[in-house]
This record gives structure tokens, sequence and C-alpha cells, in this order.
């Protein structure tokens, strides 16, 4: 019933909002300045494979078929970048 409803008002569920709202934060971060402490620090944290953040990240960029090592490269086209980002994509 919940899925149906979701369906009839267009709203993705709420862990897609989640997904979708991670991997726009690492593009926003990504696309800052070199020196930006918000960049440094997700590129930091995306080298480290244990951190539970990173696991996440990992995995939304597997569900919107991005992957995760050409991320620094695919931020730079916001316009893409969001429609990659979709919160459907993740439904």
């Amino acid at each position: 019933m919940r899925d149906r409803v979701l369906r009839l008002t267009e709203v993705p569920p709420l862990l897609a909002l989640l997904s979708q709202k991670r991997l726009r934060w690492v593009g926003h971060a990504l696309r800052r300045a070199p020196t930006d402490h918000s960049r440094l620090n997700v590129l930091d944290q995306l080298n480290r494979p244990e951190s539970h953040w990173t696991q996440l990240i990992q995995s939304d960029c597997n569900v919107a078929n991005i992957p995760i090592d050409s991320l620094e490269n695919l931020v730079a086209d916001r316009t893409a970048f969001k429609q990659l980002t979709c919160a459907h994509t993740f439904c």
C-alpha cells in the first residue's frame, strides 16, 4: 500500500532521498577549492574504505551506477551529476 501511494504521488522513498543528499554533498564538497577543508575531509574519508560513511557512499555510487574512482571528474558537470543522483535512480 505504501509503495503504491509513493508511486501515485511520485515521491521517492526516504532511503533514496538520503542517498541522493549524500552524493550531492560529496559533489558539492569536491567542487570546492583544492585547499578547502570540507573538500580535503571528503577526499580523506573516501580513502578510508573501513569508514562507515565511505561504505555508504560506495553503496550509493553502486546503485546509481557511478564509478567512485571517477567521482571527482563527474562532479565538475553539475547538471549531469544532478541527473545521475536523481532520487528516483535509487528506487
